[in-house]
């Protein structure tokens, strides 16, 4: 009877153990990851943090305006602030509003988790004529996402409306900058 039942719980430990591996393995471990970042934004805040014109200067100036500006430049919407950023899970960035029925397809995104990395790839030149925008150290909490820009290549002109610039600097100038964005 004792042998019996040993191999009774046996039994049950074998198939509870096929059951938590079943479950565990079934799971589509590609589409739970690209789904982390994909979702609705709203841009809330751009803070201009270095200006690299051979030479590194240090800045925490909010230049949020001038990324609405260059980003949502050719939104759909009537008011620009108004601007959804989508990001499809099937890693397509589209443009929409809040309160209209007006959509711009804008590129394509891709992230790196453990990295904590969020690539926007604007291939639609009318959005973004740079290089991809790839935030680092990306950090969610609650609705609001934020992260650092990679050093990416600007017009001085579109700094220049929103921060004093020396007259002898470059056309073209690297900055990095910091954004945050609420997910709506």
């Amino acid at each position: 009877m004792k042998k019996t039942l040993n191999n009774y719980h046996l039994l049950f430990m074998v198939i509870v153990l096929l059951g938590i591996l079943t479950v565990s393995c079934g799971k589509d471990d590609k589409e739970d990851e690209v789904a982390s970042y994909a979702g609705n934004y709203q841009l809330k805040k751009a803070t201009l943090k270095t200006i690299d014109i051979g030479f590194k200067l240090d800045v925490d100036e909010d230049i949020t305006p001038m990324i609405q500006d260059v980003l949502l430049n050719v939104s759909p919407c009537s008011d620009q602030l108004q601007t959804i950023i989508e990001l499809h899970p099937d890693q397509s960035i589209y443009l929409s509003c809040l309160d209209e029925e007006m959509i711009l397809k804008a590129g394509r995104w891709s992230q790196n988790i453990p990295d904590r990395q969020l690539t926007l790839i604007f291939e639609n030149a009318e959005v973004w004529q740079g290089d991809p925008i790839t935030l680092k150290d990306v950090t969610v909490k609650g609705n609001v996402t934020t992260g650092t820009s990679n050093t990416v290549s600007i017009d001085k002109k579109w700094l220049a409306n929103y921060t004093n610039m020396p007259d002898q600097m470059p056309d073209i100038i690297k900055v990095t900058f910091s954004m945050e964005m609420t997910k709506q």
